[in-house]
């Protein structure tokens, strides 16, 4: 699901969090497109037996740093030494980038492996 930025400021979960998020969702759709693409390939593919995530949702954005963590991991991330080092340094990337649109989207989400 695609974040609604114009929406999302009247849906915030927790009081607590209303001013940052509105100030945090100054950024435009594209800014965060990275994650936008990934919780939909997260959906697409895991969507089936899990249930869709949403960034609208404070459990689901959690969820979506546990699986960040999940595939920054050394073994997921360099898939048991299947993929070459530039492969797995490109998904480094895109992972982390994933990752810090997601805290500044939501920064009370923990992270164990991302490192800024």
């Amino acid at each position: 699901m695609i974040l609604d930025t114009i929406n999302c400021i009247k849906k915030v979960d927790t009081p607590l969090l209303y001013a940052n998020i509105k100030s945090k969702l100054k950024l435009r759709r594209d800014e965060m497109r990275r994650l936008n693409d990934f919780v939909e390939e997260y959906n697409a593919y895991y969507g089936i037996f899990n249930g869709t995530l949403d960034l609208k949702n404070a459990k689901d954005r959690q969820e979506i740093a546990d699986q960040i963590d999940c595939q920054l991991s050394p073994e997921n991330l360099h898939c048991d030494g299947e993929i070459s080092n530039t492969e797995a340094m490109r998904k480094l990337r895109r992972l982390n980038l994933v990752a810090k649109e997601l805290l500044a989207l939501d920064p009370t989400v923990t992270f164990y492996e991302y490192s800024a």
